[in-house]
This record gives structure tokens, C-alpha cells and sequence, in this order.
């Protein structure tokens, strides 16, 4: 305010907005573990029970901005030897924006170089609209949908199976 109204505006909107950036990357989740958490509801607790040798499984919680997207690679990247099957359930998705939906189609195209198929289940309207839009949609085949985590369980099991 010292040295102008604008510059201070400017300033205040870009700390603004760094720091939303920053808070909504701590409030998505990718989680492989399995961990028990009593908030989670019954197919969360044994999401990897059922789960043939070769299919992994990534439960996503949060919007899903860009900040997530390097930590969906990294965790790709830990996992070690390639699975022939990722499952990515993505119910508790709300919001997929670009640069999310960009990294999402990296993760794509990086585990199609692996020979791993992906499958999405719980896709929420908005998230699946953006799939849709930068060529992930069903329709492109690219990766496969499922309407639930028992569906993609099922799928998993048949893709883990034909390979």
C-alpha cells in the first residue's frame, strides 16, 4: 500500500492464489496402502483383498488439480515392477481441472508403455466431462470404465487374466 493501491492488489491476488495452490494440493490424497481408516466405508477397507497377482489399485480423494498430478506419477513410479492392470477409483473426485486431466493421460500413456491397462471406476460427472474432452473418454478407448469398485474388481480380474 506504500507504493501503490494496484501493486498491492497484484501482490495480494498472486499470495491469494499461491496459497490456494498450495491447500489444494494437501487435500487430495493418492493412496496404495490399504491402510485401514474407519471413515472409509466397507469396499475401502478391503479394496486389495480380491485383487489377482499383477492389478494395483489407487484410491484418489480430493479435487484434482495440478498439484497432484506429479504425486500420481511418483506413486506409478514406486510401485516398482509394471502391474498388467491399475485400477484408479476416483468417486471421491469431485473436480478434475486441465492440467490434472494432462497428467491423468501422462499416467495413461506412461503405464500403455508399461503394459499396463488403466481402469477408472466411480467417475463423478465434471471429472468424466474432462476425460471426455482430451480424448480419455469411453468412447476412445484409451482406458476402461467401470460404474463402481466391484466392477473394475471384475474387470481387473478379466484384463489380469487375458494377458
Amino acid at each position: 500500500v506504500l507504493v501503490d493501491l494496484t501493486v498491492a492488489i497484484a501482490v495480494g491476488v498472486t499470495l491469494a492464489s499461491l496459497l490456494f495452490m498450495a491447500r489444494m494440493a494437501e487435500a487430495v490424497e493418492v493412496d496404495r496402502s490399504g491402510r485401514r481408516d474407519a471413515e472409509l466405508d466397507a469396499e475401502d477397507l478391503d479394496q486389495r483383498d480380491d485383487l489377482p497377482p499383477g492389478v494395483e489399485v489407487f484410491r484418489i480423494a480430493g479435487p484434482f488439480f495440478f498439484g497432484v498430478a506429479g504425486e500420481l506419477l511418483d506413486t506409478l513410479r514406486r510401485v516398482g515392477q509394471s502391474p498388467r492392470v491399475i485400477i484408479l477409483r476416483m468417486r471421491l473426485v469431485p473436480l478434475l481441472d486441465a492440467s490434472g486431466a494432462q497428467a491423468l493421460e501422462e499416467f495413461v500413456e506412461q503405464a500403455r508403455l508399461a503394459g499396463a491397462r488403466v481402469i477408472v471406476s466411480g467417475v463423478q460427472p465434471q471429472p468424466r466431462a474432462m476425460l471426455g474432452r482430451i480424448g480419455l473418454g469411453e468412447a476412445a478407448g484409451r482406458i476402461a470404465y467401470a460404474a463402481d469398485y466391484a466392477g473394475a474388481q471384475a474387470l481387473a480380474i478379466d484384463l489380469a487374466g487375458a494377458k
